[in-house]
């Protein structure tokens, strides 16, 4: 689905366009049963998808952290999770050396038990170690902490999963982080516009359009643009000739 496994992934749709369905398969496809999901969403307990997404999840002995917003009163829980996490931009190296750290078991086993071991732990694909998604949060979106977790979610070997009616929900910062962009069928000329400047497309916006038109015109489909070579697809897997 993604060349980047650690990417920031925007999907931009009207209600009931099929997104959530969108980011479902996504979430199973990226996600193997190490990784660590956070759902940020204000419908998570009543969204059909929502629910279905959490009880995967759960069913398949993921930890999965569900939250309706950012925010709990004064406390800003996403800050509070990237603090944990460690932040990039302002630990001392010398003083993330001298943290205590928990003493770790030691278990005596014999050669084969432990290359059996290694084999097992040994995973086939790369897969980000946590996820994060914030759906239909409109303008929390625009909370520093997102701008924050946007610039570094590679140190944190993480996938950062948005989605929103409006680009414009997030700080011009935060546009310019993001890898992956979905735009779905009935978004207007002025929303085309704003993704065609937010993800500085170097072909003619008529061009754009045409292009998205052409990728939406059925129900549920969507434009998938990947900023790192600015190629676009119908869906996940046909390419668009621009």
């Amino acid at each position: 689905m993604f060349e980047e496994v650690y990417a920031n992934i925007f999907l931009l749709a009207r209600k009931k366009s099929g997104k959530t369905t969108v980011m479902y398969n996504v979430l199973k496809k990226c996600c193997d049963k190490d990784a660590r999901v956070v759902i940020f969403s204000a419908t998570y307990k009543k969204d059909a998808n929502m629910k279905a997404i959490v009880k995967y999840f759960k069913k398949k002995g993921n930890q999965i952290e569900t939250y309706s917003s950012i925010f709990e009163g004064k406390l800003n829980i996403l800050d509070g999770i990237l603090d944990e996490l460690g932040d990039p931009e302002t630990d001392d190296e010398e003083e993330v050396k001298k943290r205590p750290k928990r003493p770790r078991k030691i278990i005596k086993v014999d050669d084969e038990e432990e290359e059996e071991r290694k084999k097992k732990r040994k995973k086939k694909y790369l897969a980000p170690e946590i996820v994060f998604v914030f759906d239909d949060l409109s303008t929390e979106l625009r909370s520093p902490s997102i701008s924050r977790l946007m610039k570094t979610n590679r140190h944190y070997k993480s996938k950062v999963l948005l989605s929103s009616q409006y680009l414009h929900d997030l700080k011009p910062e935060s546009i310019r982080q993001l890898d992956y962009l979905l735009a779905f069928k009935g978004l207007t000329e002025e929303k085309l516009l704003k993704v065609y400047v937010g993800m500085d497309l170097s072909f003619d916006f008529p061009v754009f359009e045409r292009v998205y038109k052409n990728a939406t015109e059925e129900k549920y489909q969507f434009l998938y643009i990947y900023n790192g070579n600015q190629k676009m697809r119908k869906n996940f897997s046909c390419e668009c000739a621009v």
